[in-house]
């Protein structure tokens, strides 16, 4: 059944035959969740407008979800937010696996070549380790720093413009490869994340009106959308303080696990009230899309993110949380987010093999995830040499 929800929504987002009425009396649909369920017309109106777009952005295919709201301005522009959190956690993945790449490369004395000593004057072209979270780092210095550009990485910077889809192929295509080696490429996310302007995005959508600006969202209510696209341009953080939902603090275990009940016993208040006064449709369209449950994962996986530079363990511990272990495909139960805010966590805290499995599942729903796991591969294996049994980590 749960591997036919994006089915059944096309039969739900197609609308019904006789609009239900709504219960005689006053309702708070100040939330998404209630202003789609309890109020037919205005989930109607949505999904009327693009139903392939939502359909698309309800299954987290985000690359789809771009396509099809390319006449919808407002569904467009959510959809490239989304992208773009995802793809700065690949970037964020690939800068750290880079960086304990050479480190190990450099500590077990291993022969360098072209490949390998081209990579760091390339990272650094892109501004790599720039972005390293300096709780991280044991030292300023880049292993094999210093290296001249060789030919091929300046093939691959003359190669990068600021065509999205050009950029989302390019990617995937190895910087160097030989017959001992293959380089993945170290800066593709980095020019993926400079060619759409997050703070426009955000702006864009914080000035819509209307259901579609926060379906789907970490922000139930326009105040909410307001106040986090005044407070934060960073878009995979939005909603991880929205006003209108309990406070989030997290400084260790017990208080993460107080800030997850407190989180819980809103969502399912909110969720039982809208069962009392909703229509039977809407009741219907709320459990078969599992509305509930991807408002409470699009919250703890922003929420993830606050942590993730200070607090790795913590930061894994919520995407955990999060993450549906029942089912690992990208969908509606979870989202392309969430899979790389759990694999960024994990290779913060040094879970190299479990970061790798996390991103799995991407690889389907965004192709161009592969370089970024082709690193965490190779950062694997290397940690693994000489090793008998697991690899060293913490």
């Amino acid at each position: 059944m749960r591997r036919q929800l994006p089915a059944l929504a096309l039969v739900f987002f197609s609308g019904c035959s006789e609009t239900p009425s709504t219960p005689d009396m006053p309702l708070d649909t100040s939330s998404w969740l209630a202003e789609a369920i309890i109020t037919p017309s205005a989930f109607e109106a949505l999904t009327a407008a693009n139903r392939d777009g939502w359909v698309a952005l309800h299954a987290s295919d985000l690359n789809t979800a771009v396509g099809a709201f390319a006449s919808d301005s407002t569904g467009q522009f959510r959809a490239r937010l989304a992208r773009q959190t995802v793809y700065a956690d690949l970037a964020a993945i690939t800068d750290l696996a880079i960086w304990r790449t050479l480190k190990v490369w450099q500590s077990r004395g291993l022969p360098t070549d072209d490949g390998i000593l081209g990579v760091v004057p390339l990272w650094r072209r892109c501004g790599g380790p720039q972005r390293l979270p300096s709780a991280l780092t044991d030292s300023a210095t880049i292993p094999f720093d210093g290296t001249a550009v060789p030919e091929w990485a300046n093939d691959r910077i003359d190669a990068y413009g600021a065509d999205v889809e050009a950029l989302r192929a390019l990617v995937a295509v190895p910087v160097m490869q030989n017959e001992t080696r293959i380089i993945r490429d170290p800066c593709g996310y980095a020019f993926l994340l400079a060619s759409d302007d997050p703070a426009a995005l955000i702006d864009t959508v914080s000035q819509a009106e209307g259901l579609a600006s926060r379906f789907l969202s970490a922000m139930p209510t326009a105040d909410d959308l307001v106040h986090q696209s005044a407070a934060t341009a960073l878009p995979g953080i939005m909603g991880a303080t929205s006003p209108s939902l309990p406070a989030f603090e997290a400084t260790d275990l017990p208080s993460l696990h107080a800030s997850v009940v407190a989180l819980d016993a809103v969502i399912e208040s909110e969720r039982l009230r809208i069962v009392q006064q909703a229509p039977l449709d809407g009741v219907s369209l709320l459990s078969e899309l599992s509305l509930a449950e991807r408002l409470r994962q699009e919250v703890l996986v922003a929420r993830s993110r606050t942590l993730m530079d200070d607090h790795p363990a913590l930061a894994g511990a919520l995407a955990d949380i999060a993450w549906d272990a029942t089912d690992r495909a990208i969908g509606p139960r979870n989202t392309a987010g969430a899979a790389s805010a759990r694999a960024r966590a994990l290779l913060q805290q040094g879970r190299t093999r479990e970061a790798l499995d996390a991103l799995e599942p991407l690889l389907t729903a965004m192709p161009e995830s592969a370089a970024a796991r082709e690193w965490v591969a190779d950062l694997s294996v290397l940690e693994g040499l000489d090793r008998a049994g697991d690899s060293k980590e913490e």
